[in-house]
């Protein structure tokens, strides 16, 4: 359950510190004419964004694991207390 939930969380967490934080860019090539008009127009990904995207999100599910983790070993801790 741990892992569902932070896989989700930290994809949709990552996604948006991605899309507010790293500034795309995209890159496109643009074939002319003769008469300068534009014949063919390719438009490309840029690796390292996907690349630093994917970190990010990689990363922010980990912490989101490590921190559920601890909180799940602090209340079985509190809880044993109790008892």
């Amino acid at each position: 359950m741990k892992g569902k939930i932070s896989i989700i969380s930290g994809l949709l967490i990552g996604l948006l510190i991605s899309y507010f934080t790293l500034d795309y860019r995209g890159s496109s090539t643009s074939f002319l004419g003769v008469d300068g008009k534009v014949l063919n127009e390719i438009t490309e990904l840029d690796f390292s964004f996907i690349n630093n995207a994917f970190l990010i999100i990689v990363i922010t599910s980990g912490i989101i694991y490590f921190l559920l983790v601890k909180l799940e070993k602090s209340e079985q801790k509190h809880n044993k207390s109790r008892n």
